[in-house]
């Protein structure tokens, strides 16, 4: 009995995939043409930002998102948090403002935007939380062009 539970509870972990997110460009740039995947940066107020967290927990944070993203994308994350004990160091926040000021002008938050290997603008996705699949499909939309 306690094997076939140990069996069943290591094979649920054989499928849980990990998650990356990176927090540089040029990272992003050198993974997204050696692996051959598009970019999804997303501009977020990790600390702040209710909408953002609630996206994280609801589409991010999914299964189906978890079992989908390691397989097509780069996953960059621009954060912007504003509570003294989540403070970027000033090297990652002059980075975020700098991808800010190239792809969020307007300051939205969430963002969610394609990206190719070069870092070059392919679109913005609009992800809602409650509809998981559609947001891959539009994320599958940038990924067959």
């Amino acid at each position: 009995m306690r094997i076939s539970i140990l069996l069943i509870l290591l094979s649920f972990s054989c499928f849980a995939q990990k998650v990356e997110w990176l927090n540089n460009i040029d990272s992003a740039k050198i993974e997204s043409k050696a692996k051959s995947k598009l970019i999804l940066l997303k501009f977020s107020g990790s600390d702040w930002c209710a909408n953002c967290q609630y996206l994280d927990k609801m589409f991010f944070n999914s299964e189906i998102f978890k079992k989908f993203a390691p397989n097509y994308l780069v996953l960059l994350e621009a954060d912007f948090p504003m509570r003294k004990k989540n403070k970027l160091s000033k090297d990652q926040q002059i980075h975020n403002e700098k991808l800010a000021e190239k792809f969020n002008k307007k300051g939205s938050f969430p963002l969610v935007i394609m990206l190719n290997e070069e870092g070059i603008m392919l679109g913005v996705i609009t992800p809602s939380g409650k509809d998981i699949k559609g947001n891959i499909e539009k994320i599958k939309s940038f990924i067959s062009k």
